[in-house]
């Protein structure tokens, strides 16, 4: 080992005091560095330059006060900048960093005086969620109700980091009153909502989204959050980094501004499961002020040792000194860590919204654990379905409760104005459940839920399991603007599966496990363990850490340059073609490069752009009299949207094209389950692709049309759908928008599958909902050049009457036709025209176009070129989108999971594009992930 016990004293205690060490054995004390070469990764990391004379706390907190400053360019993370339009909040912002940093040269003058650190958390920058209390400053838990609350006493858990030596130097941002899952409930903050540093266009989550953002961009390696039912772990998956939720009772809540105050806890976000040790080490422990806490626990801190020591091992030492330890029971040369360590698998946690991308991380997980030597066991928590409701009933009981006592008398407004609207709905939703008609009904069936679920999870850890591994969330980040139009209870649903851990009062941590192929996002897993038992759960957590986790590199202030490999030599090698092709008035090759030329020659100029702002820069620093703030905000503009959508546009254009996207189509419609209102409402799918195409000013001609004989609606409908690559004036585009332009089978090709409808038919008396399906095909047009078909060996053909609702050639001729492709068994019906000939022409070409589907899905298929990815498969078997007529919207279930909120309007022919552009965004990400 390099470090000796963490605690000085016996017993079970000590974990604050873990710090009475020499840390002079990380490296010989030489000249005090200004600043860092390479930011640290971790405490340990910055433990190690500190000894080594390497690097100081003051520079390690100038990082970060720089990082502060450029933070409304960045993640917006912090509260109350220095650069703040109010005067009083700027001077106590200025005042918070001065104090942070007398902490900082404190603690580099007790090393250089030839002292031990106080804790490996000394010198260490730590933000601070904005609802604990630090003494002197505001603490508004991001409402506008206490926007002018200043604290007269310090939380206690921050007092414990203080007296550990952190140094405390901001407060981040949060949803208010920590009520909301995307950090975007901003309260007193305006419009200035947290930004995910991965991509500012998805959700940060909430509500520490702050905190998690702080970390993640690089101003700091330790946060302090609360999670009250995942607000610590949902950021940290969202966010790829580490979030610690405790125990109920291990770290005080005094001085945390109460939400729901039977599920608040303090929680730890860091990069690393060994920070998050280190510092839950020094957070634990009774208080006299929270009668709710519990004696420290040594194990946290015996842990933390162990994994101090081995932070500075790679995986193999890693592995090699868990057999010199004893830890392999096995006979074999084989290192198995996690070897009788059981890993419970609950069923419950698989959502029907659980995307593949996160199936596949919790997959990956389990063999991880496996190889580990851990058995997995499969275990079932039967009331944690009914975890979600029983949680927010009794979550908005507490908050009506406890912000009760805010009003217009004793704090800044009155309680209309001063509550957003986020709370005030949980205030009012509380309040009924705690009304005398109601408390029997909701709140004490929801309590009753919490004991189940409390019991069930007693009850698996005793007889099955050490520790459970569940997603932290059924999804990647989403968009914001996808949150956006999500209904409340949509939103709500977020928390499904870290809600469970909080009823029961369980320790749990994330962990970031796998990246999606949608752009990188990462995917975060959750370990959770029983009752006060986060030593093993930190343990077995680090191990999977170890076994599955990728290094990240994390956003700083001053790097710039892509962290993405690009294919410059393959651009080049296309410019070059594109000029020979000019030169030698070759149009036609180098019209098909034009746009592709033209977007790289403005990366290239976008490139030299930057390079002259840092130039620019550079000088503008020297000069301190006189600087230039708007040079920063254009370099950051330059380097964090307009370059990386570049690049993204270039990587598209390099892409293989499907040499099917230019065909025309066939529209095939046909209800499915549900009688008389499927049929009904395949009619309308056939209308809303008509309408849609008319729109698109594309040609749409029906083939055949069989009507429901009762009721109306339609059982098959078809039609060939023509005229692609049609400028059309009204519909929305830009200069580079390839759909606009596309062909037919480009634009519908992901409108394959099944469709749902829900809601109440006409003939229902009791007003009860009912769900019907109805089948979508998108087949490529095939022309006689593509397949060929021998009438005389290939196909049967039989002539019939027309049958159907009625007409005047139905029953009278035998004008309808049926072709039968012998060696495939495809069969076509045509009867919509009257004459005989015509009908088999149709039929021919229809039948043409699905021999062809079938024969290219056969090579696809051979060449491994037909993905069943992230946004389906366009397989018809595949239900794909659902039209929910009670709450006047349509979801589809692919890609980010496109809301339109108006059901009439897109089977008008309206809204179509939404998820047409967002499927075949999310198929061009994937495509690029496996490029």
């Amino acid at each position: 080992r390099l470090f000796s016990t963490l605690t000085t004293g016996g017993g079970g205690g000590g974990g604050r005091c873990f710090a009475r060490r020499r840390l002079h054995s990380f490296g010989e004390t030489g000249t005090t560095a200004v600043q860092f070469v390479q930011p640290p990764e971790s405490a340990i990391d910055a433990q190690l330059a500190f000894a080594r004379g390497t690097a100081t706390s003051e520079a390690l907190l100038e990082q970060s006060r720089r990082k502060v400053a450029q933070d409304g360019h960045l993640a917006r993370a912090f509260v109350r900048r220095e650069d703040d339009d109010d005067e009083k909040d700027a001077l106590r912002r200025k005042t918070l960093m001065r104090k942070a940093m007398e902490t900082a040269r404190r603690s580099d003058a007790n090393r250089k005086a030839g002292n031990a650190s106080k804790s490996f958390l000394d010198g260490i920058p730590v933000a601070v969620k904005e609802n604990f209390a630090m003494r002197g400053e505001k603490v508004s838990a991001g409402s506008k109700m206490l926007s002018e609350n200043v604290a007269s006493y310090t939380a206690t858990v921050i007092d414990r980091l203080e007296n550990s030596g952190a140094v405390v130097f901001g407060q981040t941002r949060m949803d208010e009153f920590g009520m909301g899952s995307h950090s975007q409930n901003v309260g007193i903050f305006r419009e200035e909502t947290v930004k995910n540093p991965i991509d500012g266009r998805l959700s940060p989550g909430g509500s520490s989204g702050g905190s998690a953002a702080a970390v993640a961009n690089g101003t700091c390696l330790v946060a302090i959050g609360s999670d009250t039912g995942g607000s610590v772990r949902l950021p940290a998956s969202f966010q790829g980094i580490v979030g610690t939720k405790p125990s109920y009772g291990r770290c005080s809540r005094y001085g945390l501004i109460a939400y729901a105050s039977s599920f608040d806890c303090p929680g730890i976000l860091t990069r690393n499961v060994c920070d998050a040790a280190i510092t839950l080490a020094i957070m634990q422990g009774v208080d006299p002020k929270d009668g709710q806490t519990v004696e420290e626990d040594g194990r946290i801190s015996s842990v933390a040792t162990e994994l101090i020591s081995e932070s500075q091992m790679n995986f193999k030492e890693w592995l090699e000194a868990g057999k010199s330890k004893g830890e392999n029971n096995s006979s074999s040369d084989t290192v198995l860590p996690l070897l009788g360590v059981r890993v419970g698998i609950p069923g419950e946690f698989f959502l029907e919204e659980t995307t593949p991308a996160v199936m596949e991380s919790w997959t990956k997980s389990i063999e991880a654990f496996e190889e580990l030597g851990a058995t997995i066991v499969p275990v079932s928590l039967p009331s944690v379905k009914l975890a979600l409701p029983a949680y927010y009933v009794l979550v908005c009981a507490e908050a009506s409760s406890n912000l009760n006592r805010y009003d217009e008398i004793k704090f800044s407004a009155s309680r209309d104005d001063g509550f957003g609207d986020e709370v005030k709905r949980r205030i009012i939703s509380g309040a009924f459940s705690l009304s005398s008609q109601r408390i029997e009904g909701a709140y004490k069936n929801s309590e009753r839920i919490r004991q189940n679920i409390s019991n069930e999870f007693k009850d698996i850890f005793e007889r099955s399991c050490d520790v459970l591994l569940t997603p932290t969330s059924a999804r990647e980040a989403p968009f914001l603007e996808d949150v956006l139009r999500e209904s409340k209870v949509e939103s709500y649903a977020q928390d499904a599966l870290t809600v469970p851990m909080s009823l029961a009062g369980l320790p749990s941590v994330s962990i970031p496990c796998s990246k999606s192929v949608l752009k990188g996002r990462p995917i975060g897993m959750q370990v959770t363990a029983p009752m006060f038992r986060e030593a093993g759960m930190l343990r077995v957590a680090s191990a999977l850490e170890r076994k599955i986790s990728k290094p990240r590199s994390y956003s700083t202030s001053t790097s710039s340059e892509s962290s993405t490999s690009f294919p410059i030599e393959k651009l080049e090698e296309q410019l070059k073609l594109f000029n020979e092709y000019t030169e030698n008035n070759d149009y036609k090759s180098a019209g098909e490069l034009k746009s592709l030329a033209s977007l790289y020659q403005k990366y290239k100029d976008t490139l030299e752009e930057i390079d002259v702002l840092k130039q620019l820069i550079r000088e503008d620093n020297k000069n301190k009299e006189s600087k230039d703030a708007g040079l920063e905000s254009e370099l950051n503009a330059l380097q964090n949207d307009v370059l990386p959508d570049l690049e993204m546009k270039l990587k598209h254009q390099l892409l293989p094209k499907d040499p099917e996207d230019s065909r025309d189509v066939v529209l095939e419609v046909r209800a499915g389950a549900g009688g008389a209102e499927a049929a009904k409402f395949a009619a309308e799918l056939f209308r809303m692709y008509e309408m849609y195409a008319r729109r698109r000013n594309w040609r749409f001609d029906t083939m055949s049309y069989t009507e429901e004989e009762k009721g109306g609606g339609v059982r098959e409908a078809m039609a060939e759908v023509s005229g692609g690559n049609v400028k059309v004036d009204n519909y929305p585009e830009d200069e580079d928008d390839e759909l606009a332009n596309g062909g037919v089978y480009k634009n519908l090709k992901f409108e394959s599958g099944v469709h749902r409808v829900q809601r109440v038919p006409a003939t229902e008396t009791q007003g009860r909902i009912h769900t019907s399906t109805a089948s979508v095909a998108i087949i490529p047009k095939a022309g006689e050049n593509d397949i060929h078909i021998d009438e005389t060996k290939d196909v049967k053909i039989e002539t019939m009457r027309a049958s159907g609702a009625g007409g005047q050639h139905v029953n009278t001729t035998n004008s309808a036709v049926r072709i039968v492709h012998i060696p495939t068994g495809i069969t076509v019906v045509i009867q919509d025209e009257r004459s005989q000939h015509k009908n088999k022409a149709k039929a021919l070409s229809v039948l043409r176009s699905r021999v062809y589907d079938v024969e290219r899905r056969k090579v696809a298929a051979k060449n491994a070129q037909i993905r069943r990815s992230l946004i389906g498969s366009a397989d018809r078997s595949e239900r794909i989108r659902t039209y929910n007529f009670k709450d006047g919207r349509c979801k589809d279930h692919r890609g980010s999971g496109v809301v339109v909120n108006d059901v009439q309007k897109l089977l008008d022919g309206f809204g179509l594009d939404e998820f047409i552009r967002d499927l075949h965004k999310f198929d061009l990400e994937e495509q690029m992930s496996k490029s």
